[in-house]
């Protein structure tokens, strides 16, 4: 494939991972387009474009998938990166928060597929990639939403991997663990009785969690045996 021609639509790319992704591709001569919240600086290039706006917006999607459409871009990649988590009991955190963790991870992914998939051509052999996390393989103590949305964007790959495997859609996931990002560090610990916890990022939080784990895990084998 010609890279120069290429182009790769990132979601959540104006800092950690997607970030990284976009500098990757654009050293290698891709033309990369980047959805996101945050500014990011371009460069002149022509091959760098950033479109700045609420991922959650159906609007934004519009009118930002719109314009790739009308600069005749043909996409070869989709990099669904996007996220956003919180840390603590289900209780603790407020249902305002759940509701963004939904709607930013899983509610704004499927839209975004839902838009682009009639702007891939079948000739560049597109690929979609989803950024899940290891929450798919086990659920997560303190970041159940976050775990959720992940493991019910899996499902989604893996169903529409199946469905357009027949029209040259290439579908996959990146099942991620801990990552040194800003995301990471913003995540914020909700925690009752004003009762402080130091919070590290993406693990298990405490010993209580760990033997919570454990025991669930023995009892599974148990009934296994």
């Amino acid at each position: 494939m010609d890279s120069s021609g290429s182009v790769i639509l990132i979601s959540g790319g104006a800092s950690g991972i997607g970030l990284a992704v976009a500098g990757y591709f654009l050293s290698q001569g891709w033309i990369v387009v980047t959805l996101d919240r945050n500014m990011r600086e371009t460069s002149d290039s022509g091959r760098d474009i950033h479109f700045q706006g609420d991922i959650r917006s159906p609007e934004f999607l519009t009118q930002s998938l719109f314009e790739i459409a009308r600069q005749s871009l043909n996409i070869n990649i989709v990099f669904a990166n996007v996220g956003t988590s919180a840390a603590g009991a289900f209780e603790d955190i407020p249902w305002q928060k759940h509701q963004e963790i939904l709607d930013t991870n899983l509610r704004s992914t499927l839209a975004l597929t839902h838009l682009v998939l009639p702007l891939l051509s079948v000739e560049s052999q597109p690929l979609i990639i989803y950024t899940t996390s290891v929450a798919v393989l086990h659920g997560v103590p303190q970041m159940a939403s976050y775990s959720a949305t992940k493991a019910a964007i899996h499902a989604f790959a893996e169903a529409l991997q199946v469905e357009q495997a027949p029209n040259g859609i290439r579908v996959t996931t990146l099942l991620l663990g801990k990552f040194d990002t800003p995301a990471k560090n913003k995540i914020r610990l909700w925690q009752a009785n004003g009762t402080v916890r130091k919070w590290g990022g993406f693990r298990l939080p405490g010993k209580a969690e760990q033997q919570a784990i454990t025991k669930s895990s023995l009892q599974r084998s148990s009934v296994l045996h």
